[in-house]
């Protein structure tokens, strides 16, 4: 879909973009921006400028500083941080989950335990990628 979409993904330095058939949704703790498709309804190069695109910009969470300090605390304490791997991992499984989903075109099943899909070869490939000479996760 990023093909077709004038979105190239540039206004934060991180955040998750939710790709549709007739906009995207780029999101983080600054705001958010819909951009709708290109082909959708205008073709062409000259369609940008009849495009309509909607955003919202905060001002950040209060919170910024204190979290990367506890966290920076937490390296030299080797305490467990608020905001750790396990919670991380698990709020973009769901995303990823999403999106293998949608990249199938079916209803998946998931197994927490084992994090595979059940029953499901071609989505369970999704999951994993073979990195390049030298690196390993």
């Amino acid at each position: 879909n990023r093909v077709c979409n004038r979105y190239e993904g540039g206004d934060g330095y991180y955040g998750i973009s939710f790709f549709g058939t007739e906009v995207t949704l780029f999101l983080n703790r600054e705001g958010w921006k819909i951009t709708p498709e290109r082909y959708a309804d205008f073709p062409g190069q000259e369609g940008y400028d009849k495009l309509r695109m909607e955003s919202s910009e905060s001002v950040g969470s209060p919170q910024h500083e204190p979290h990367c300090r506890e966290f920076i605390d937490c390296v030299k304490s080797r305490q467990q941080p608020i905001g750790d791997i396990g919670s991380a991992h698990r709020s973009t499984s769901a995303c990823v989950m999403a999106n293998i989903a949608y990249r199938t075109k079916r209803r998946l099943e998931w197994d927490g335990q084992a994090e595979r899909f059940v029953g499901d070869d071609l989505a369970n490939e999704f999951l994993d990628y073979e990195y390049r000479g030298g690196w390993w996760a």
